[in-house]
């Protein structure tokens, strides 16, 4: 099992630099590359060190042909890739249409629909690791705002927002009236 101070740690096989370093001292033949170690070295060569296609087909021994369909992959790979702030902007508009939409049917008697949106976001939030999918065990009594302060920081401000709020931005009283 992986401990969390290792989740970090990048392999040296998997490290463009000690790739590029064995393949300069002959430890390793080019031609014995996996298709992802190529396409690592390309990118940090492309990337970090500004190489021409020549210069890296040369330093991994393929052709500038390949050289160039590896970095159209790369470049294909680089546009799915969201990022962080993408990850919390998708989350704060998945709450606040959730939230809209629960309202909505709430006011409209639709209380089975509601509560399939409320659950439906919040498997969503969980699959994005925004919530935990596990309750939070406590040990001994804490309030509820001690239990918010211990709570992850990283999450959106949004999001603590919500969950300090009873998990629905505070309409939980609409729904039981």
């Amino acid at each position: 099992m992986e401990s969390n101070f290792m989740a970090g740690v990048q392999k040296p096989s998997q490290s463009a630099i000690f790739i590029l370093q064995q393949l300069q001292s002959k430890a390793i033949n080019a031609k014995k590359l996996k298709p992802r170690q190529r396409a690592l070295c390309v990118r940090y060569l492309t990337a970090e060190m500004k190489y021409s296609q020549q210069d890296i087909a040369g330093l991994i021994g393929i052709t500038r042909e390949t050289v160039s369909r590896i970095q159209k992959g790369n470049r294909e790979q680089d546009s799915w890739m969201l990022t962080e702030t993408d990850e919390r902007e998708i989350a704060v508009d998945l709450i606040q249409k959730a939230d809209a939409l629960f309202t909505m049917l709430v006011k409209q008697g639709r209380y089975k629909d509601a509560w399939n949106v409320l659950r439906e976001k919040i498997e969503t939030l969980q699959s994005m690791g925004f919530y935990s999918k596990v309750p939070l065990k406590i040990e001994g009594q804490m309030t509820l705002m001690e239990i918010i302060k211990n709570a992850n920081t990283s999450a959106p401000l949004q999001i603590r927002e919500e969950i300090a709020s009873g998990g629905n931005g505070g309409r939980m009283e609409s729904f039981c009236n």
